[in-house]
């Protein structure tokens, strides 16, 4: 066995062997101490192969009745499970041993290792033929029984077996032969009359069903087909015969089923099968491949059939490409010729032929031999009734022979399977050359132009009645008589109007009427009057019909009443008017021009129509909407929309618009809104444009599914543009879910890198979907997290975020990501905004646990102060946010601060205050190196020395040597400012030194520090200060400075107004 093999080790396999071996103990009537699956375990965990395990399963079922007589450990190493080489016949014997138990493949394992070991046995070969027939393998056990034969004549096992699968394989001659030879056999009684009987019914079915095949009885021989196979199932002679039936039938489905389920057994039958299913679907070229690939064996009786009908494929498909070529050279004739001969390969192939009645019609329609060209299409369509490209050239056809009612059965037909915008416009044209057809035009019978004299209608009568008189065809055929005789009568019916001033006048008005192209305004209006008529509602109350569904939003009921006004009085220019509303606000800019046209030229338009200028407006907006659109100006082309709206508010168009522009300004609800409107009745010639909106709209939502549902489509793509569309978006949104799959796919592999290079791909295709980019930013960011690269993975995240605020997964990653980091801070904001989300129990445990973690890992060390002097500045910062007063104080107590800082990092350079107060230039370049200072660089300055300053002025600074931590200065951002903290940390050497200092600042009122303390500092940002040392700050002198610097501002403003008012002053 092939070391590939494992089928053996699943639990399915093993539990049928269980079975198999709880079935061995039951039959032998023994109770082992061992159960069977303890049984099969003990010989699973000893072999190795599957080869192996098997003949260990053998062995137990036959020695299972010694279970109980020995024990079991050394029964399974001595007697199941030993490694001595077998027998021939003892592996015959394991196999005989899966026979029994109905595991057949189990058994062909083991006869073919006995067949390799003694190769002139032939009950070994009797064995596996027996084997190969239960197995449905009649071919082979047919071969291994004539192998037992020629090793033993006198095998009568071999003979019967051989006799039986004669039988099942169909072969009648051969059977009768080795039946013969058994009979001729003395030893032989009566055990082969059954097979006798059945051989006897075998050769009367099989006559039947030959008759009906030749008589092409193919529904009838279906039946005799099937009681055949129940008696030969391997047969390949029935089987293809069947087939034929099914192909013949149209039954292309139950063919080809048939030729998969032989497909094991006879191959080259299956894929003949298949083969004459392409050839009779018209599908010749994968024909002839099939043809090509079925190796039928010299004798077989279906050889001869599979070179006849290659044959016939190559000749049709040799034929047609030569008439295809002369047809687009222009050699018609030729080509015509070479279609005709085509059809005369094979009558009965329909499908092929009707592909070549219709090339050869179109020869025809080109050679102008319209009837000739009808009857090909005819053909063509009988041949196959969905062939709705033969429909339309045949309706063609009819146009041009004056046919008009055929033309419109015909483009019915098409239009009701492809509801196009041509197929409509096809249909409506028909429909409008038949209702004018069946007037009479007078003029046409007199062979006059419509500006003709009286003097020439009267001659040309004259003329006319000489010839078609039916005294002059006395002599002629009974058609012809008829023929002329109603040419006659149409002639003195014209030459009765157009000689009558009066009639004449009405008919040519009449045809001023007829000429307006109604049927591109109206699609049920079929039939309009030949005159007016005073039967029935008169014009104006189908006028008031009109108006009253134009004002209700009717248009399309507006549009027949007003119609039905005009059936009632030609004249009626309201109803025309009425009907160009109705164009206008259904947006149908083309009928609505063709309309004022034909109007125009038949001077029925009155001046200055106000609808005209609101059509050149709805034009305009449309022609700048579409513009804006495929220049993806959405904001933009959605305002025309919207004003184009206002006049077109029943315009299909426009609201496809107007949803596709929403959807890509992310206004998904009012997209749907509008797509809610659109009626998919009212749609049906717009189905690319209203599948693309509709698509879209699953698109961006990242329902790939769906969106690639509704964008495929079947038939004539129109219109073309957003046909093509369709097929863009369709393939993206294929791309999108492909390449997410892989780069998941790739993840669960646990091959990272290919993901993030897969993910990141992903990230380029459509940067428009912020749902589908935050999941794979996310993503990306679970592969960066995989492979410890944090930081890129919070990157990641942070831009998942950006795209969808909400989305949980990549909080929780980066909250994780920080805390691998040790930025617990950072960690704790993330794991409170995904509990806020959430509300999850092991989210508030997160969140609570970085929260002890960033208290932990903050390091702040205060000064030592005493409680009476300390300033709360958490206090002091929430009132700056809260009133006027308390951020004038926050602002000082910064300032206060910030000062002492300054005096105390002074004192670094050995300087006094005088000196500083003295030397401005250097105050203020000290005052800006304070700003700009980072955290390492106070440290590194102040890392030698320990500030001290003196009480009064005058006294001189000293410096010391720092035995402590130096100043710190740490600048953070708050709300969009660059907010700095200062920690002053002093030790108790130098804290009276600091008090003393704080103090000394708020009693002496020296320029230099009320300079800093009051002076209003404009365009600098503010300072966040944390103190935590002692502090001598006098709050009710700020308070007094707040109040007084107010007092002071509301009297500058009222001096400031009064002046403005008194002096002249415009007043605002």
């Amino acid at each position: 066995m092939s070391a590939e093999d494992n089928s053996w080790r699943s639990p399915p396999f093993r539990q049928n062997v269980v079975q198999k071996i709880e079935e061995a103990v039951r039959s032998s009537g023994m109770t082992p101490s061992r159960n069977s699956l303890e049984m099969e375990n003990h010989v699973y965990q000893k072999a190795k192969t599957k080869e192996e395990y098997l003949g260990f399963v053998a062995r137990l079922i036959l020695h299972v009745r010694e279970i109980d007589r020995c024990r079991f450990p050394s029964f399974i190493e001595n007697t199941v499970c030993r490694k001595t080489p077998e027998t021939a016949e003892e592996v015959k014997e394991n196999g005989n041993v899966f026979f029994t138990r109905k595991m057949y493949n189990e058994a062909l394992i083991f006869y073919n290792k006995a067949i390799q070991l003694n190769n002139s046995s032939a009950p070994f070969f009797g064995n596996r033929s027996a084997c190969y027939m239960m197995l449905g393998n009649y071919s082979k056990a047919a071969v291994d029984a004539s192998s037992s034969i020629l090793i033993d004549p006198a095998y009568i096992k071999g003979h019967v077996r051989l006799l039986k699968c004669y039988i099942a394989l169909g072969e009648v001659s051969s059977a009768t032969e080795t039946l013969q030879k058994i009979q001729s056999m003395e030893s032989v009684s009566n055990s082969v009359q059954n097979e006798v009987e059945i051989l006897n019914t075998l050769k009367s079915k099989t006559r039947d069903v030959l008759k009906a095949m030749e008589s092409k009885n193919y529904a009838a021989a279906i039946p005799l087909i099937n009681t055949a196979l129940s008696i030969a199932p391997a047969s390949s002679n029935f089987n293809f015969m069947k087939a034929e039936c099914h192909v013949h039938l149209h039954q292309f489905n139950e063919a080809k089923t048939l030729a998969n389920k032989i497909k094991e057994v006879d191959q080259s039958t299956s894929v003949f099968i298949c083969g004459l299913c392409f050839y009779y679907e018209g599908n010749i070229e994968m024909a002839i491949t099939c043809f090509e690939t079925s190796n039928f064996p010299s004798k077989s009786p279906n050889l001869q059939k599979s070179v006849d009908f290659f044959k016939k494929a190559l000749e049709f498909r040799k034929l047609k490409s030569e008439g295809n070529q002369m047809f687009e050279r222009g050699q018609l004739a030729a080509a015509y010729e070479l279609y005709s001969k085509g059809l005369n390969i094979d009558p009965t192939n329909k499908a092929a032929n009707s592909k070549l009645y219709f090339n050869r019609g179109t020869v025809n329609f080109r050679l102008n031999k319209l009837k000739d060209a009808v009857l090909d299409f005819s053909q063509a369509i009988d041949f196959d009734n969905n062939y709705f490209k033969a429909l339309t050239k045949r309706g063609q056809c009819y146009i041009k022979l004056n046919e008009y009612e055929k033309a419109v059965y015909d483009f019915e037909k098409v239009f009701k399977n492809e509801p196009t915008y041509e197929n409509k416009k096809m249909l409506d044209d028909a429909k409008a050359m038949a209702t004018q057809s069946k007037r009479k035009d007078y003029y046409r019978i007199l062979g006059l132009a419509k500006t003709a004299t009286s003097d020439e209608i009267k001659k040309a009568y004259r003329k006319l009645a000489l010839v078609h008189h039916p005294d002059r065809h006395v002599n002629s055929s009974e058609t012809e008589k008829v023929n002329e005789e109603k040419k006659f009568k149409e002639l003195g019916e014209a030459y009765a109007v157009l000689s009558d001033p009066v009639k004449k006048v009405d008919y040519d008005r009449t045809i001023l009427l007829y000429n307006a192209p109604t049927h591109r305004y109206t699609h049920t209006h079929t039939h309009p009057p030949s005159a007016p008529t005073s039967a029935g509602p008169s014009a104006s109350v189908f006028m008031s019909r009109a108006t009253a569904f134009w004002k209700t939003g009717s248009y399309t009921q507006a549009r027949e009443a007003a119609m039905e006004a005009i059936s009632r009085d030609p004249l009626c220019i309201g109803a025309y008017l009425c009907i160009l509303k109705c164009h206008i606000a259904t947006g149908d800019i083309g009928s609505a021009e063709s309309l004022v046209s034909q109007l125009r030229r038949n001077h029925r338009l009155p001046n200055n129509v106000p609808d005209l200028k609101i059509l050149q407006r709805l034009k305009h907006l449309n022609t700048a909407a579409e513009k804006h659109l495929n220049n993806s100006q959405h904001l933009l082309a959605l305002r025309l929309i919207k004003e184009a709206r206002d006049i077109a508010p029943a315009s299909i168009v426009l609201k496809l618009w107007a949803a596709e522009c929403l959807l890509y300004l992310k206004q998904e609800l009012e997209a749907k809104k509008v797509l809610e409107t659109i009626g998919l009745a009212e749609t049906h010639y717009l189905a690319p444009h209203l599948r693309y909106v509709s698509g879209l709209l699953h698109y961006l939502k990242c329902e790939f599914d769906q969106a690639i549902f509704i964008l495929s489509h079947k038939g004539k793509p129109s219109p073309l543009l957003y046909a093509q569309r369709c097929e863009e978006l369709a393939q993206r949104a294929k791309n999108l879910k492909l390449i997410k799959e892989s780069a998941n796919d790739a993840y669960s592999k646990v091959q990272y890198d290919k993901a993030i290079a897969l993910y990141t791909q992903a990230l380029r295709l459509d940067p428009r979907l912020a749902k589908y980019n935050s999941v794979i930013f996310a993503n990306r960011g679970a592969a960066h997290f995989q492979l410890k690269n944090f930081k890129a993975c919070i990157s990641d995240c942070s831009q998942a975020l950006r795209q969808d605020p909400s989305y949980q997964k990549a909080l929780l990653r980066r909250a994780q990501c920080h805390t691998e980091l040790q930025n617990y801070t950072v960690a704790h904001r993330d794991y409170s905004a995904l509990y806020s989300l959430s509300q999850n129990p092991e989210h508030k445990d997160l969140m609570l646990r970085s929260a002890e973690l960033a208290a932990h890992n903050k390091s702040v060390v205060n000064v030592d102060s005493d409680e009476d002097d300390s300033i709360d500045i958490s206090k002091i910062k929430k009132s700056s946010r809260q009133t006027k007063m308390g951020e004038y104080i926050g602002k000082n107590l910064r300032k206060r601060t910030r000062q002492n800082y300054k005096v105390d990092s002074g004192s670094e350079n050995n300087e006094t205050d005088s000196e500083k107060a003295s030397s401005p230039k250097k105050s203020k370049n000290s005052s800006s190196d304070e700003e700009t200072v980072s955290n390492e660089e106070v440290g590194s300055k102040s890392e030698t020395t320990e500030p001290c300053s003196s009480k009064k002025p005058s006294e001189k600074t000293c410096t010391s040597k720092s035995t402590k931590k130096p100043a710190k200065k740490t600048v953070g951002n708050k709300k969009g400012r660059n907010a700095r903290k200062v920690k002053c940390v002093s030790s108790s050497e130098s804290e009276s030194s600091a008090e003393a200092s704080i103090q000394s600042m708020s009693e002496s009122e020296s320029s230099d520090s009320e300079e800093i303390f009051v002076k209003k500092t404009i365009g600098k940002k503010r300072s966040k200060v944390t103190i935590d040392s002692d502090s001598d700050v006098d709050l009710s002198e700020i308070k007094n400075s707040y109040r007084t610097r107010v007092i002071s501002s509301k009297k500058k403003f009222s001096e400031y107004k009064y002046k403005k008012v008194v002096g002249g002053g415009r007043k605002k």
